[in-house]
């Protein structure tokens, strides 16, 4: 059980399909009585964030025991993108832009958030290819209702870059904001939380799965995993750090400040993250969706059985 009156927020990190994981973790901190003051997320991180603000988490179990693949994307063969290419290139198609289109996900985003009330501030993030930085999109009004902006810029947070479509808004080509930060915890700081429990879908030790690399497809997309878990690392990585050095100098009566001169506050921080690899991030049969989600579970309990377990990262 959480302390009274403590400001808890809750981060939750990118990773597709294997979001279903951070939705076990919820269940137990849910029944547990933690109640988030905040959230920040980025790509499927956005979207179980954007549920949780808008007070929907009954519903949102619900969406990861029914959801199908067919519900999020609509892939392309490779002949296909080829096709459309080659039509591009001599002046009679668009250009192909990923392997995936986002249609799907799209009306699945409207159809459980357009027009709900977010509650807490709700943090997540996206990248304009136009000027390659981070953006922090944020919904602080109590009251205010997800419109079709908010949609739009919600999808842009899962748009991985030649994997699927960039989402265009207004003059802007936004993909997602995992390519610069996968765990956004810096977003929640300013609202000087005490607490704030991490939700990544990865496991802490840079271990990935194999995977074939035979094609100029294939490399493309292992070279952007690659990249993505070397920002999901060092993410978590420089959060615990400072807050373990602050930690440190807090109990020598040290106080450690900003650049702005304001001290620097530790964090109860408690990290749920998986102890395996939980598989193929565009994997969404039902069977393996059932094992992540009871794997969160399992993993919130063993962290929560040991408060300090969160915090004791080691890389």
């Amino acid at each position: 059980m959480t302390k009274q009156n403590s400001k808890i927020a809750v981060v939750l990190s990118g990773g597709g399909a294997r979001g279903a994981f951070q939705v076990g973790v919820l269940d137990v901190f849910c029944k547990q009585g933690y109640e988030f003051d905040m959230v920040s997320g980025v790509s499927v991180g956005a979207l179980n964030g954007a549920m949780i603000a808008t007070r929907q988490f009954t519903e949102l179990q619900q969406l990861w025991r029914t959801i199908r693949k067919e519900d999020i994307l609509r892939s392309r063969s490779l002949g296909e993108v080829i096709q459309q290419f080659v039509l591009y290139k001599i002046g009679i198609a668009d250009p192909p832009r990923g392997l995936n289109n986002l249609t799907p996900l799209k009306r699945l985003l409207s159809n459980h958030l357009f027009g709900k009330e977010i509650h807490i501030p709700f943090h997540f993030g996206f990248v304009p290819l136009e000027s390659g930085h981070y953006v922090n999109a944020t919904i602080r009004r109590e009251g205010h209702r997800i419109d079709e902006d908010d949609i739009l810029r919600i999808l842009a947070s899962s748009a991985i870059p030649f994997q699927f479509d960039p989402v265009d808004f207004y003059d802007q080509t936004l993909v997602d904001g995992g390519i610069r930060h996968i765990s956004p915890i810096a977003q929640v700081l300013p609202y000087n939380p005490d607490e704030i429990v991490v939700i990544p879908t990865k496991p802490l030790d840079g271990r990935q799965e194999e995977a074939e690399v035979d094609d100029i497809l294939q490399i493309g997309q292992r070279a952007i995993d690659v990249m993505l878990d070397e920002i999901f690392i060092e993410d978590i990585q420089r959060f615990v750090q400072i807050n373990r050095l602050v930690g440190q100098a807090n109990r020598q009566g040290i106080t450690l400040k900003k650049p702005d001169n304001t001290p620097y506050k530790h964090i109860n921080a408690t990290i749920v993250a998986p102890t395996q690899i939980l598989g193929d991030s565009l994997d969404f049969g039902e069977e393996i969706l059932q094992k992540r989600y009871e794997r969160g579970k399992e993993r919130a309990r063993e962290v929560l059985k040991n408060p300090d377990a969160g915090d004791e990262i080691t890389f």
